[in-house]
């Protein structure tokens, strides 16, 4: 009798993004692919890249219709909406002193 191989899982990595964003989830996914052999990585694009734009090498592009989510465009508003409110917010800095 053959003693069988146990299974080999590979890493799977995954990103949220909007267009303008794009070239933030590449540099995440080509990072993510080179340090993790035999790795996948996802990307969902909330806005759908324009009709022959790629995502790059080793990235599997998810679109939004794809999750079959019934209130997707109400979520999506709410994303931007969260994404906007966090933008007008500044982090806490530390005051200087100079002596």
């Amino acid at each position: 009798m053959r003693a069988l191989l146990p299974l080999r899982r590979f890493p799977a990595a995954c990103t949220i993004v909007s267009r303008n964003n794009l070239s933030f989830a590449r540099v995440l996914a080509s990072s993510c692919l080179q340090h993790q052999a035999g790795a996948r990585f996802y990307m969902l694009v909330v806005d759908k890249l324009p009709g022959g734009a790629v995502a790059g090498p080793g990235i599997q592009l998810i679109d939004p219709g794809e999750l079959y989510l019934p209130y997707l465009t109400e979520l999506c508003f709410l994303g931007l909406m969260a994404v906007i409110s966090l933008s007008r917010t500044r982090p806490n800095r530390p005051v200087v002193s100079n002596n």
